[in-house]
């Protein structure tokens, strides 16, 4: 029996003078769907990278919900979901130095910490492995409403599993309506890509996916602390883990993201290559050459500089839908645009979405990461 889906609209928060702890509203908004999580419900909310589908980690049957829901796979641990820092100790057995400061500067953030697991954190959590994976997200909205609860909450992204993750309520409304009870809208995902994911589990540090903080980033904060290990490569170790060069098996998935095709629309995702307006647009339309028909509906993701040059070449008796990002390449727009482009072009059943492209560094790492999952690919390499 279908549920009836009840979007709960917290934006207004987010805009408000007040700090949200402080807000009597707010406190009124969230009371029930933090009294869900806490009794046992499914609930979807907010983060600064994309809505989480959450559940009460001490709630077996909640936690088997998700997986359900999602379609997903059991042997995919989820990440852990915290609404303050102090909340992490008692889910690890071993809180090494590296941790201590990188929540100190990074969290609340885009970052997940892999570390070995207590006891108190089942085995349908973390498919049975000795690590949990956790965060603290930066996100006023649901740093209270995890504080409500009271409760960690385990939280994949709130969308069918291997479709392109939620940025927008809406999008969960669309996946998941009648599947679950609350939704909780707090407007657009600021960094549109899941959050890095890093081992601290055993020996140096390891990006096990790329995310919304980079792995010069985490480097520079161990650096500054003095943190360093014995293994004499670990830095550049870390640096290249994440990248097509990382020397992570994603056979044995520590993380979300590492063994499942993953973030893919209906239609075939094909990689733009080039180096300039000019190179990419001699690409896309090469590529067209061999895909589909003249009934074919061709998508397009890029910047408008590109697609205004594309459109002017485009054979006329081919459809073509775009989505823009933004006016020049910029690869912060696109990777918070891409999602919400993906699932914009499949909605207008494109068989075909071509996808501008970005080197494999910086944050540039997270969206290739995304992008080749979509297409079902191997890296292109790109200067």
């Amino acid at each position: 029996m279908a549920i009836q889906t009840q979007v709960i609209d917290a934006t207004a928060l987010l805009n408000a003078r007040s700090e949200i702890e402080k807000s009597r509203q707010a406190k009124e908004l969230l009371a029930v769907p933090a009294s869900a999580l806490a009794a046992g419900k499914v609930v979807a909310f907010p983060t600064e990278t994309v809505y989480g589908l959450g559940a009460n980690i001490h709630c077996p049957e909640a936690v088997d919900q998700i997986f359900t829901l999602k379609g997903r796979p059991n042997d995919n641990p989820l990440i852990v979901h915290v609404g303050q820092k102090e909340a992490i100790f008692p889910l690890v057995s071993d809180y090494p130095k590296a941790a201590e400061v990188l929540v100190q500067d990074l969290m609340p953030g885009p970052l997940t910490l892999v570390l070995p697991r207590s006891k108190i954190v089942p085995d349908n959590v973390t498919a049975g492995l000795d690590t949990v994976g956790i965060r603290l997200p930066n996100h006023d909205v649901t740093r209270y409403l995890l504080k409500l609860a009271a409760v960690p909450v385990a939280a994949p992204s709130a969308n069918l599993s291997g479709k392109p993750s939620p940025t927008l309520a809406e999008h969960v409304v669309h996946d998941l309506k009648g599947a679950l009870k609350y939704v909780v809208d707090g407007g657009p995902c600021k960094v549109g890509v899941e959050s890095t994911v890093l081992d601290l589990s055993a020996g140096p540090p390891l990006i096990l996916r790329p995310g919304g903080v980079t792995a010069a980033t985490i480097l520079t904060c161990l650096v500054g602390h003095g943190i360093t290990f014995s293994q004499p490569n670990w830095q550049q170790q870390l640096l290249q883990s994440g990248t097509g060069h990382s020397v992570v098996d994603a056979d044995v998935p520590k993380s979300p993201g590492m063994k499942y095709r993953h973030y893919a629309p209906e239609g075939t995702v094909k990689l733009i290559a080039g180096s300039n307006v000019r190179t990419c647009t001699a690409d896309v339309l090469q590529k067209v050459e061999t895909l589909g028909n003249k009934h074919s509906v061709y998508g397009i993701f890029a910047n408008q500089e590109l697609i205004s040059d594309v459109r002017q070449q485009w054979p006329s008796e081919k459809q073509l839908i775009a989505y823009s990002y933004g006016p020049n390449a910029d690869i912060n727009l696109a990777t918070h645009e891409l999602f919400a482009g993906l699932r914009f072009l499949d909605e207008r059943k494109a068989e075909f979405i071509l996808v501008e492209t970005f080197p494999d560094r910086g944050m540039g790492t997270a969206y290739m990461n995304r992008l080749i999952k979509a297409a079902g690919g191997t890296p292109l390499e790109i200067e």
